[in-house]
């Protein structure tokens, strides 16, 4: 009852907070769209460029989330929720004509001579609000191809026209977002952005958790195996973990490494130190010292913070201390290995 009473009051009362950081976003990648044709279209080519371009395409689809949020906390956005996803998509598909634009650049064996400097002109122009279709269509005029057997020439003018007509679109239709003006325009209608890609991944993360989960559980009922608790809650957080990630198996890797670290540390500590200490403050003596160790070196080491971010999360069950205390090495072995067999099975 509670979370659906707190849903819906996310529904009815308005929140600006993601509406105001999806209009800043969208304003940002509506800039940096001219930044980005600006390096594309150089004659050079560099690995800079390639992970740029990856960049900008992951950032658009990362405003996608921008908008499901801004759709369920501002009932503004429920209204205008055509608008927006026409214009993710039009930026999406501006990174895809700044890209082929640059490929007839690169393939273009002789290019008008003004070409260079006619584009750099555009895109100081598009930058300005007060520019119009009129200041694009003098600024191009020159690119026009005056032979309409010229393929190459014919091919870029038109992208090139497209390009300007999609960029001036935007421009007006985030001028419209921000003044709140609605005018009921009739927008084509498009699908969600990656919505096909994401109900696949849902569906197979869901199919990927429940065989996961359904597995352990039946294992653990069949072998009556006391630490089956424990691979399961580990299987459950990577699973999680799994569809929540971009890069899965590089942070499942991260955690299988964290767990065997922290199995091989935890029998040091507490076979090797635990076992002569009596009183709390033994303990904590060693604990103080050891946590901002851990943190220090998380910071130094900006290459390995995420290994020693986990260090520090997961160390608290590894070695935990019961009253009175229990070193019992065969729990000891079942439970850490029933946490890296629920990673292991997940991975």
């Amino acid at each position: 009852v509670g979370i659906l009473c707190g849903g819906m009051m996310m529904m009815i009362l308005p929140s600006s907070s993601d509406a105001t950081a999806l209009l800043t976003a969208l304003k940002n990648m509506h800039a940096r769209l001219l930044e980005h044709a600006s390096l594309l279209w150089q004659p050079e080519t560099t690995d800079a460029i390639r992970a740029a371009h990856e960049g900008v395409i992951g950032q658009i689809l990362t405003m996608n989330l921008l908008r499901i949020q801004a759709f369920w906390s501002h009932y503004r956005f429920r209204q205008q929720n055509a608008r927006l996803n026409a214009l993710l998509h039009q930026q999406l598909r501006m990174t895809s004509v700044i890209s082929s634009l640059r490929r007839m650049l690169l393939n273009w064996p002789s290019p008008p001579g003004a070409t260079r400097e006619i584009l750099e002109q555009l895109l100081t122009a598009l930058a300005s609000s007060q520019t119009d279709v009129y200041t694009v269509a003098r600024i191009i005029a020159p690119l026009r191809p005056t032979n309409v057997a010229d393929y190459r020439h014919v091919a870029f003018w038109q992208r090139l026209r497209y390009f300007c007509r999609l960029y001036l679109q935007s421009s007006q239709e985030l001028h419209r977002l921000q003044s709140g003006v609605d005018d009921h325009t009739r927008l084509p209608r498009t699908s969600g952005l990656a919505r096909h890609t994401d109900n696949a991944e849902a569906m197979w993360s869901g199919l990927r958790t429940f065989c996961t989960l359904m597995m352990i559980g039946a294992w653990s009922i069949a072998s009556q195996w006391d630490a089956g608790a424990n691979a399961l809650t580990l299987a459950a957080i990577s699973c999680v973990l799994y569809s929540a990630v971009a890069a899965p198996f590089k942070s499942l890797s991260l955690l299988m490494r964290t767990l065997v670290l922290l199995s091989l540390f935890s029998f040091v500590v507490k076979f090797g130190l635990m076992v002569q200490i009596s009183d709390l403050w033994q303990f904590l003596l060693f604990l103080f010292p050891l946590l901002a160790t851990m943190q220090l070196l998380k910071l130094q080491m900006p290459k390995f913070a995420a290994l020693w971010g986990q260090l520090i999360v997961f160390m608290g069950s590894f070695i935990a201390v019961t009253n009175p205390p229990v070193y019992d090495f065969a729990d000891f072995l079942n439970d850490n290995l029933a946490k890296i067999v629920g990673v292991a099975l997940a991975w």
